[in-house]
């Protein structure tokens, strides 16, 4: 579907609102699909432990964002996520690796 979507873009000359609308229309299928596609490859071929670790991790990981917020003073990126900082993304490292 994406490379069908691509060589039409490709061979083509749109209306200015189509490839807006194309991307619209196509990314909640690729957003929501592959995860969903993923976990079940995963649970299929290694029963469900691995796919319960990784949800463990990222939720386990979520202390990260108290982390930025208290402890935070060295700023990631402040123009792409003002609140993101060095001690929030290690804080999120240490907490998803400590289970």
């Amino acid at each position: 579907m994406l490379v069908l979507f691509l060589v039409v873009l490709a061979t083509r000359k749109p209306a200015p609102d189509v490839p807006a609308a194309a991307a619209a229309a196509v990314f909640p299928a690729i957003y929501l699909g592959v995860p969903i596609a993923l976990a079940a490859v995963i649970r299929d071929a290694w029963a469900a432990r691995p796919l319960l670790l990784g949800l463990l991790v990222v939720w386990i990981s979520t202390p990260r964002s108290s982390t930025q917020v208290e402890v935070g003073r060295r700023r990631l990126a402040p123009t792409i996520s003002p609140k993101k900082s060095v001690e929030g993304a290690i804080g999120g490292f240490v907490a998803g690796v400590a289970p």
